[in-house]
């Protein structure tokens, strides 16, 4: 399957491709097209819509912001994964025993 056949075939990368041409106004262009379809293998469709949200709340001039801005979606999600506690080992005890 090649790239064009997988973007007509791809409900996901469909959504990412309307958001596209509803704020550049115009059809993705190859290397887009490319950008977009590893948006989607690597952060996954509700983070790259996410992005892209914020990329035309900020009036941003290419994908390069979106990348940008998947980045440090991830890198935060990294770091408060870092942060959580470990989980407290299972004991066989259960409290005290009333005699």
């Amino acid at each position: 399957m090649t790239v064009n056949e997988f973007c007509q075939n791809s409900g996901d990368y469909q959504l990412c491709q309307d958001a596209y041409m509803d704020y550049f106004k115009r059809e993705p262009p190859s290397a887009d097209k490319v950008k977009l379809l590893r948006f989607l293998a690597e952060y996954g469709t509700d983070s790259t819509l996410k992005a892209m949200d914020v990329m035309m709340r900020n009036k941003a001039e290419s994908l390069n912001y979106c990348e940008g801005v998947l980045r440090r979606m991830q890198w935060q999600l990294d770091k408060a994964a870092t942060r959580r506690p470990a989980p407290r080992p299972h004991s066989d005890w259960q409290g005290w025993n009333m005699a």
